[in-house]
């Protein structure tokens, strides 16, 4: 039987500018899918951390052990729900009960040989923005041009080891005045 750890405390020698900024996240209302997985259970762990409200929509863990179960990380969720996201009417209704702030997306099909084995699952996934596009109603504000070069300046500070929150806030801020 595997017991569950309490939450880390935060190392307090990071470098400025690359950790996010707790008072950003603070009870955000966040949504992540593939909560159960590997990458998704570091994120959500991370999240809940900086005091974000964390719900979590994915399929059960498929390991054992799982990252999920030996951390016990639903103890951290606001909300936790087992489905697949190719469930539409679940997973609409999660997000309309979420009413998320922020929406991260890491569902995937982790196991590369089944993806093989089942190219139909694994692009049902749909790792893009298409699912935003369909049942949130989202609409890219950005062109491609702009978005690139948005992305490059992005990279560019953080190269320099600029304080990456402030450059992600503002470009947030842009986005969502344009």
């Amino acid at each position: 039987m595997v017991t569950a750890a309490p939450l880390p405390a935060q190392p307090a020698n990071l470098a400025k500018g690359r950790m996010p900024n707790p008072a950003f996240w603070r009870n955000k209302r966040v949504f992540v899918t593939g909560h159960t997985g590997f990458k998704g259970g570091w994120l959500t762990l991370w999240l809940a951390m900086l005091g974000a409200k964390v719900t979590g929509y994915a399929l059960p863990p498929n390991t054992q052990p799982s990252f999920f179960e030996a951390i016990g990380l639903e103890r951290h969720l606001t909300t936790h729900h087992l489905d697949n996201v190719n469930n539409y009417a679940t997973l609409d209704a999660a997000l309309t009960a979420a009413s998320p702030e922020i929406i991260l997306h890491l569902a995937a099909q982790p196991l590369v040989r089944r993806s093989y084995a089942e190219p139909l699952e694994a692009r049902l996934l749909k790792l893009d923005c298409s699912k935003s596009m369909s049942l949130l109603a989202w609409k890219p504000q950005w062109g491609l041009e702009q978005a690139l070069a948005h992305t490059c300046d992005w990279c560019s500070n953080f190269s320099a080891k600029r304080s990456m929150d402030e450059i992600s806030q503002s470009q947030i801020t842009q986005y969502s005045n344009h």
